[in-house]
């Protein structure tokens, strides 16, 4: 059987959604259960009731006035970290003040997501749905597949998972002892519910980029694991700006086509190219910037070209890091991409090798042309790069600039 897991993280779902979107166009989104926390409970239900425009439609909707009633100052508080739950490991300081931290309820968001938790459409799916919160004062987590969920209260359990803990708690008919807040406080991706029901398949899409921050390392039992992570830290949870929901469907879908695909790439989509393309665009970079290059760092040039770039190809991944055995096509879309993201190219969307060395240094040189002092004050004032990437940068803008 395959599954999928959802981690939670509020508007970081919908990086599950982007990564969903590739999977969909690769005829590789079928699957026999789901489950998640959180906002990975939420998804989760939508996927499993099987209608993606309501998904879709329901991201395209959302926004923070649409599932807070919080005033201004809160909101400011929450984003400040002042109430940071995101540190879900010390469960003691959410649950000092029962009821929440915060003096508001989360009305809006049950009421906006009423109109999009199917359970009957749940319930006939014929997979399997489940999904983890946590209650207090008995400090236990649940994990509740929907048959373990009394019928007629799939959408309070889906709240209940999704009940970010510095706002007011939740209770649930027949279960009015208890508060019941959000299952990531224990466990944020539940891979171990599709592991204990058998599965041996199973696709884990996560929002976070720490390993094991939020979930629980778990015997997989055999099973084949694909996990697709964030590239970079996303937003803070609850920051539902229409900006943030693009921006985070987008990448995922982008990071996911590129991991699908095989990329060598890390931040962009950049394809690989045959190897014999990609030694033809190497061949056609400057030959005295790349001696340069080889000379900067105290070494004797060869007489050709293609013995030259060998050694530039192993200066680079020196200087970036990597290990010897590092391809040439990865270690040199890697250092591009060092200089892509400072410079700003746009990061969504699908490049050759040498259009993607292009647009780099076309940035480069729009942003040089704008500085006084030229690219070395462009480059040499950015203390996040190393000194030795940005001298080898340098020598070969200067080739390409010398040849534009």
């Amino acid at each position: 059987m395959r599954g999928l897991v959802l981690e939670g993280g509020g508007v970081k779902g919908a990086y599950h959604i982007g990564v969903l979107k590739a999977l969909r166009e690769m005829g590789l989104a079928d699957f026999d259960g789901y489950v998640g926390t959180s906002i990975g409970a939420v998804n989760s239900a939508l996927l499993c009731a099987g209608d993606w425009d309501k998904t879709l439609d329901m991201w395209d909707k959302i926004n923070l006035h649409s599932v807070f009633d919080v005033n201004e100052d809160n909101f400011k508080n929450i984003l400040s970290g002042r109430f940071n739950i995101e540190l879900l490991g010390n469960v003691g300081k959410i649950v000092s003040n029962l009821g929440g931290v915060i003096d508001t309820t989360t009305d809006k968001m049950r009421a906006f997501l009423k109109n999009y938790i199917d359970e009957k459409a749940i319930r006939e799916s014929g997979k399997d749905f489940g999904l983890v919160t946590y209650s207090v004062p008995d400090f236990s987590p649940h994990y509740l597949m929907k048959e373990d969920i009394p019928r007629g209260q799939i959408y309070d359990y889906v709240m209940a998972s999704s009940a970010y803990p510095v706002f007011k708690w939740q209770k649930i008919e027949g279960n009015e002892s208890k508060w019941f807040i959000d299952g990531g406080v224990y466990d944020n991706l539940p891979v171990k519910m599709l592991v204990e029901k058998g599965y041996d398949e199973i696709v884990a899409i996560r929002t976070n980029i720490k390993k094991y921050i939020g979930y629980r390392k778990v015997d997989t039992k055999g099973a084949k694991i694909t996990y697709f992570t964030p590239s970079e830290k996303l937003d803070y949870a609850i920051n539902f700006t229409k900006e943030n929901v693009d921006k985070f469907m987008e990448m995922g879908y982008y990071e996911a086509k590129r991991q699908l695909l095989g990329y060598p790439s890390q931040k962009y989509c950049v394809k690989g190219e045959d190897d014999d393309v990609f030694w033809d665009f190497l061949r056609r970079l400057d030959k005295s910037a790349v001696i340069s290059v080889i000379e900067s760092r105290h070494m004797k040039p060869h007489r050709t070209h293609d013995a030259n770039i060998e050694d530039l190809l192993d200066v680079i991944r020196e200087a970036l890091g990597l290990s010897a055995k590092t391809g040439d096509q990865q270690a040199f879309i890697r250092f591009l991409e060092v200089f892509a993201l400072y410079f700003g190219v746009p990061r969504f969307r699908y490049y050759e090798i040498e259009e993607f060395y292009n647009a780099v240094m076309a940035a480069a040189r729009t942003k040089s042309e704008q500085t006084e002092g030229g690219i070395n004050e462009v480059v040499k004032s950015e203390k996040g790069i190393k000194s030795e990437l940005k001298e080898i940068f340098i020598l070969l803008f200067s080739g390409y600039n010398n040849g534009v």
